[in-house]
């Protein structure tokens, strides 16, 4: 058994460690009250890189305790951060599934419907968060913060970056979160709003359907492969291609423009090009189009979800 220090030992019995972060950790727990397993993120002062990290930690806590949908894990408990606290914990349901990471690397792989489904799922989820007044944004999608359920629709996970209400226009955060390559432009410069969150689904999508990861924010080129359209400068990264002003801004806009139905296109025919859902004249990816069988109509998934394009 894991070993933990803490309030955690009054309650819950550690089963095993289920990820470790460089500040925290998750364990899979049984509570001692009902039999019921949770898992319990747990984060000790002395491994806290930063005053950030504690504070992050405990808006995590308080939002997700806030939030009511199956696509995110609810939280049953968490302890508030007080001047003799060594450790700060949340309690919340353990989610039996693989991550979407996890399921690329070592399959099966995806099929079409579910790409669909994990497209739809997560659009679900964050027509939720974005709903909420004032809206909540992740900040940090990607495939190793979504997790795949035997049954019923995916789980985002992780919401240590998670952002709670508005800022004022043009401020600048003090605090970089996201992952390089799948956080948009604005998140360099501590900004973000829905459409980041948008973005950054976008960009998980068209890793699953190419099989590539993007590596950095995609510049609008006009470049007709992968390793050149991200060859660009980071100044380039802000141009108007990578921005906002393209992408949908809802997830109900970027709902209605999945395909339900699948083409019957032979494997190996060039694609098709689709318009963007947030305006542009080729959806994203559409030069990767041979990274994927059928893939013009794929990568209108991943364009319904506010990925970065490549332009023709």
């Amino acid at each position: 058994m894991a070993e933990s220090t803490g309030p955690l030992l009054d309650r819950y019995e550690v089963i095993r460690v289920l990820g470790t972060e460089s500040s925290a950790r998750t364990l899979l727990c049984s509570d001692l009250t009902d039999g019921r397993r949770v898992a319990v993120k747990e984060l000790h002062f002395r491994h806290a890189e930063s005053w950030k990290h504690p504070e992050l930690f405990e808006r995590e806590a308080s939002v997700l305790s806030k939030l009511d949908h199956p696509g995110i894990p609810k939280v049953h408990d968490f302890s508030p951060a007080r001047d003799d606290a060594t450790t700060l914990y949340i309690v919340q349901d353990f989610i039996e599934g693989t991550s979407l990471h996890e399921r690329m690397a070592s399959g099966p792989l995806l099929g079409r419907p579910e790409v669909v489904d994990l497209a739809t799922g997560m659009l679900d989820v964050l027509e939720y968060l974005h709903g909420r007044v004032p809206p909540v944004l992740h900040r940090d999608i990607k495939p190793s913060n979504i997790l795949l359920r035997p049954a019923g629709p995916p789980v985002l996970v992780d919401f240590g970056g998670v952002l709670f209400g508005w800022r004022p226009p043009g401020a600048v955060g003090t605090t970089v979160v996201g992952t390089f390559g799948y956080m948009p432009p604005e998140q360099l410069v501590g900004q973000a709003g829905p459409t980041s969150d948008l973005y950054a689904l976008g960009a998980t999508l068209l890793h699953v359907v190419t099989g590539t990861p993007l590596g950095r924010p995609i510049c609008g080129r006009g470049s007709t492969t992968t390793s050149s359209a991200m060859a660009c400068s980071p100044g380039e990264w802000f141009a108007p291609s990578t921005r906002t002003a393209w992408r949908p801004t809802t997830s109900t806009s970027s709902m209605s423009a999945i395909p339900r139905t699948w083409p019957s296109v032979p494997v190996g025919s060039p694609p098709t090009p689709t318009p963007s859902a947030g305006g542009g004249d080729l959806a994203p990816g559409g030069h990767l189009a041979d990274a994927v069988e059928n893939s013009s109509t794929i990568q209108r998934v991943a364009s319904a979800a506010g990925s970065p394009r490549l332009s023709s």
